[in-house]
């Protein structure tokens, strides 16, 4: 089975203007608040997620810049985070001005009307070469962004980013505990920080520590097992709220004070770095919570599977059968269960899915399941993917439970 993300770029025309008051000059201009640029960047890629917003220079115009990657150096403009680009300038010109291409010829202040426009061609800069820094002076009209584009050179003395780990250091503190550690003061595999994921092209660095509030408020800080490395100041403050606090900078090195939190309640930490060694700390509410399958309304004896983005993102669990690929990762043939005598397949304990999430939030799901005799010779019920939400979610166990006859689904919490 396979699933095919397909991208719908459309343009769109259709600026609203705001009233005249004032300065006339300001009235009707295009609002760039909020945009920024998605390009061809070392530190961006065509990445969403990396967009680099625009700096508002106070005197009407806007700037950006980028170092090209080895790609074609090109970029649009647009609301940062914006997966449809219906708010990109990137296009042609309307043909009311030409229909000529956003191309800029030159290296040095080049200049370009660019305008919301029809088709799905960025705007492209040939002079630029791999490690080249692009700067962007914007100035917003009322029907266009006026860019001007200049280049410095750098060829290929551009670097990666050197991303900033926490090797061999601890998170300690006096109002939470982790796994089986109560006290956290002392060091050991639960309280290690350790799992990064690595954003290569800005060398930012994420580790995600869960915890249990033991106090409403107190201390945390960040130490190897000497304490001998302390890398938070004393003055730094977090709020329990799913914000981003700075804890490094100016002051004496020490624990960072934590308030905000709820005692027994579990949360998820986020540790940040940069390059430059600065570290956020995010810390926000979660909930634990269970999912157990069954299928019902097999015949007696029957074999179920199922596959779907419950156990993650695509669709690791693989197929039950040879043509579609085998069993996958993590799950044999014989974790299958065998329909009992009132039809119903209940999944073993293997097949649960334990995660967390935010208080109150719906998630989504999808699933497929078969069935089919004790020897897989004949599939029944290959039907199409169900898709299924849990609203409001909170801790605890919930039921999946998969009527065979109906291809639907019901979601009982425990």
């Amino acid at each position: 089975m396979k699933k095919i993300l397909s991208f719908l770029v459309a343009g769109v025309l259709g600026l609203g203007l705001i009233g005249c008051s004032g300065d006339l000059h300001d009235a009707g201009l295009i609002d760039l608040t909020g945009y920024g640029i998605r390009c061809s960047g070392k530190e961006s890629g065509w990445n969403e997620d990396n967009d680099i917003p625009l700096t508002d220079n106070g005197d009407g115009t806007y700037s950006a810049s980028f170092t090209v990657g080895d790609t074609t150096a090109a970029f649009a403009v647009l609301k940062c985070g914006d997966t449809t680009w219906d708010t990109a300038y990137r296009l042609k010109q309307p043909k009311s001005q030409g229909d000529k291409a956003n191309i800029f010829d030159k290296a040095e202040g080049m200049e370009q009307k660019v305008y919301l426009g029809q088709s799905s061609d960025c705007c492209t800069i040939p002079s630029a070469s791999e490690g080249d820094k692009v700067n962007l002076l914007i100035t917003p009209s009322f029907t266009y962004l006026n860019i001007k584009v200049t280049v410095a050179a750098g060829g290929s003395s551009y670097a990666e980013p050197v991303p900033y780990y926490f090797d061999g250091i601890y998170i300690v503190g006096g109002c939470f505990k982790t796994g089986s550690m109560e006290n956290l003061w002392s060091f050991a595999s639960d309280n290690l920080i350790c799992g990064a994921s690595v954003n290569k092209a800005k060398g930012i660095v994420t580790y995600i520590k869960d915890i249990i509030a033991t106090a409403t408020d107190g201390e945390m800080g960040f130490n190897d097992s000497s304490w001998g490395n302390k890398l938070a100041v004393k003055s730094a403050t977090v709020t329990a709220d799913g914000k981003d606090y700075v804890v490094t900078g100016e002051g004496e090195n020490g624990n960072f004070k934590v308030n905000g939190l709820k005692i027994g309640s579990p949360y998820r930490v986020t540790i940040t770095t940069t390059p430059e060694k600065t570290i956020s700390v995010k810390i926000e509410e979660i909930v634990n919570y269970t999912l157990t399958f069954e299928i019902t309304g097999l015949e007696e004896g029957m074999l179920a599977w199922v596959n779907g983005n419950c156990w993650g993102s695509g669709w690791p669990n693989g197929w039950a059968l040879a043509d579609w690929g085998g069993v996958g990762s993590g799950f044999a043939l014989t974790d299958a269960p065998e329909a009992d005598d009132d039809g119903v397949a209940t999944f073993s304990d293997k097949w649960n899915v334990k995660n967390v999430a935010k208080p109150g939030e719906t998630l989504n799901f999808e699933l497929k399941f078969i069935a089919s005799e004790d020897d897989w010779a004949t599939t029944e019920y290959n039907n199409a993917n169900i898709k299924f939400d849990i609203q409001n979610i909170s801790a605890g166990t919930y039921k999946v439970s998969i009527n065979a006859d109906a291809n639907t689904v019901t979601v009982t919490k425990q």
